[in-house]
């Protein structure tokens, strides 16, 4: 059972690899954190690219605690 959930984590993590990325059209918080799936879903937006950098590294961390 135990492999069972390390498959399925390592699944989960490479499901929610995310990049940031500017949207050049957008009039406010261009910045996104999206998927890197063959269609990407945008997860959250930002003012400035700190604060997408920031997010984006908690997001990691939880995802390695889980």
């Amino acid at each position: 059972m135990n492999a069972m959930n390390a498959s399925s984590s390592h699944k989960f993590e490479s499901a929610v690899t995310t990049r940031i990325l500017k949207l050049e059209s957008a009039s406010t918080d261009p910045w996104v954190v999206c998927t890197l799936d063959a269609v990407p879903i945008i997860l959250a937006r930002f003012s400035t690219r700190e604060s997408a950098e920031q997010w984006q590294a908690g997001l990691r961390m939880k995802m390695r605690a889980a």
